[in-house]
């Protein structure tokens, strides 16, 4: 990894050769000096006795340029300017053109210590169950991207929910539509004057977004926390053991908890993975054992227009009229108490929170006309 590196003019050191806690192996490169060369990396687990079983990790491919040389700023900053611009869609030449130079002008701002460090955590981030803090230069390049493609009508309403983000931590609780979801709240959140509470920002997020190196770009953007999918919404790459899911849950857990207590604010997606269908699925019981602690403040949010932002089956950005709609806190003690300790009838009550702040064509499974939820509705109208 550090040749590698040092091809681009920035050799970092790695304490007893390790990179974040686990093992980054070059498996493939293929010698060449052209300006389209890739090397493929092959992500290996964290050493436990002192002994790495090659294959057991996922595989990424991050193209790397040779020729360019943090000796060369400008021919780093093209670089990444154009990995950026690979993620808006391609039919569009005036957004690619638009970001292209809305980015250039970010990286121009950067120097070369910022740009070694992104560079390193293109590659490196997420390859094991420990705490990501956000990048700053990440952070700017999202807000360029998003000043592009948030049309028209794009807004952060309820904003008054947000005035106790701004003396204590807040767990908000989202539906989702999108990987680009917490990127789209990070966003909203700076532009309407919340810096203190988007700099803060810590997202629980699948192993998936680790998978490509433009997601991990996009999840530099904000504190992330892995955890690990259940196995019923697992697939590919993240799907892993019982047992495996355990320890990880339990890692996921910890690192929360302490985020809380350095006075992060959390977010969790409450249905556990996308909808495919830009309506709700059931919030996860699971997702209660975040919430637990009395004291937590919980504000729900609901998301709209996201699934356009960055379609399924395509996901590249396309310019979007989108809007995340904060709803009033709650104290996780009273939810509790309401909903009597139940974990499947909290965690549906906090569904028809969010369902309560998107159109009716976003509630899904808490759509006002769905049964079996009056037990669910009588608590959410008494909080």
């Amino acid at each position: 990894m550090s040749a590698i590196l040092a091809r681009i003019g920035w050799t970092p050191t790695f304490p007893q050769g390790r990179l974040g806690g686990s093992c980054v192996q070059p498996s493939k490169y293929d010698g060449s000096l052209s300006a389209s060369s890739y090397v493929s990396f092959e992500v290996l687990p964290p050493r436990t006795s002192g002994r790495v079983s090659r294959g057991s990790g996922p595989s990424m491919t991050l193209p790397v340029n040779p020729d360019v040389s943090l000796a060369d700023p400008s021919g780093v900053r093209a670089w990444l300017g154009e990995q950026v611009a690979r993620f808006v869609a391609s039919h569009d030449a005036k957004l690619t053109a638009d970001t292209q130079e809305r980015v250039r002008a970010e990286l121009l701002r950067a120097d070369a210590t910022d740009l070694g460090r992104l560079l390193q955590r293109m590659t490196n981030t997420g390859t094991d169950w420990e705490y990501q803090e956000s990048d700053i230069l990440a952070r700017r390049l999202s807000h360029a991207l998003g000043r592009l493609v948030f049309e028209p009508g794009s807004a952060l309403e309820g904003t008054d929910h947000l005035r106790i983000a701004e003396r204590e931590s807040v767990t908000f609780l989202v539906n989702h539509l999108s990987f680009a979801d917490a990127n789209v709240l990070e966003c909203f959140l700076a532009f309407a004057g919340f810096e203190s509470v988007a700099g803060r920002l810590t997202v629980l997020v699948g192993p998936k977004v680790y998978t490509d190196p433009l997601r991990r770009l996009m999840s530099l953007c904000f504190g992330a926390i892995k955890t690990p999918q259940s196995a019923t919404l697992a697939t590919g790459e993240a799907v892993m053991s019982k047992r495996a899911i355990a320890t990880a849950a339990a890692s996921t857990l910890r690192h929360f908890e302490a985020r809380r207590a350095a006075g992060d604010h959390l977010l969790i997606f409450v249905e556990g993975s996308r909808s495919r269908t830009a309506s709700m699925q059931a919030a996860l019981p699971a997702v209660s054992r975040y919430i637990e602690n009395p004291d937590a403040v919980l504000v729900p949010v609901g998301l709209t227009g996201s699934e356009e932002l960055v379609p399924i089956g395509d996901e590249r950005v396309h310019p979007t009229r989108v809007t995340a709609t904060v709803g009033p806190p709650l104290r996780a003690a009273e939810l509790w108490r309401h909903a009597n300790s139940k974990r499947r009838l909290l965690m549906d009550v906090v569904g028809l929170k969010i369902a309560a702040l998107v159109p009716p064509s976003y509630r899904g499974v808490y759509g006002d006309a769905v049964g079996g939820l009056e037990e669910a509705r009588a608590v959410a109208a008494e909080l």
